[in-house]
């Protein structure tokens, strides 16, 4: 089942702070040294019948790559992991297995998003070129009435000075 726990919470605190897998057992075996904030986590993690937590990491530095602390990935996602059915153990190669599928898991997430992202973008943009278009065409209807009523304005000048001529010619001729 998918659930969503806060920022907050005390798990996703100690996942955020240790920035690799979290196995239940380790926490009890260091059961009489633990915290307030350990002790919740062991409950959460015995209410979800886990037995390992695994963090998905965007921009994980990982344990060959030297870190400065304030490179720390970005968590994405929890995997949790309850018991074999086989009864056993998880071996440290299923872990790594696990957590690098789990890395791999937060590359395609974001990959998602940013996929979600850029298509969101891309209809944003094309409904701001249909603007664009829509306006540059209107900008153009008026440019030709513009470009129309001058015309028809030069036409009714020309014919006004022509008539102003006609008038004066007449007035002219009567007076002679």
């Amino acid at each position: 089942t998918i659930q969503k726990l806060s920022s907050d919470h005390p798990l996703i605190a100690m996942l955020n702070a240790l920035q690799q897998p979290l196995r239940l057992n380790d926490l009890l075996d260091r059961q009489p040294n633990n915290d307030e904030q350990t002790k919740m986590v062991i409950e959460v993690l015995k209410t979800m019948e886990a037995q390992i937590v695994i963090p998905s990491f965007l921009g994980m530095q990982f344990a060959d790559t030297p870190s400065n602390g304030k490179d720390r990935g970005l968590l994405r996602s929890i995997l949790i992991l309850g018991d074999k059915k086989s009864d056993d153990e998880y071996t440290d190669e299923d872990v790594n297995v696990f957590f690098t599928i789990a890395q791999e898991s937060a590359i395609a997430i974001e990959n998602a998003r940013l996929y979600d992202e850029a298509v969101k973008r891309a209809r944003e943009l094309e409904k701001i070129n249909q603007e664009l278009n829509a306006a540059s065409s209107r900008l153009m209807r008026a440019l030709s009435e513009t470009e129309e009523a001058n015309k028809r304005l030069k036409d009714t000048q020309s014919q006004l000075v022509h008539e102003q001529k006609m008038a004066t010619m007449g007035r002219l001729a009567a007076s002679v």
